[in-house]
């Protein structure tokens, strides 16, 4: 039940905000974004 839940999310993020979208986030990018929030306020 759990995991359905969490596929539906992931579903639902993805297609607000993936590729073809204004967003068009990638994981790539994402990770990029989180080392450099990490670097800033981490170390």
């Amino acid at each position: 039940m759990v995991k359905a839940k969490g596929i539906m999310m992931k579903k639902y993020f993805e297609k607000k905000f993936g590729e073809g979208t204004a967003f068009d986030l990638d994981y790539g990018k994402l990770l990029i974004l989180a080392l450099l929030i990490y670097i800033a306020f981490f170390k």
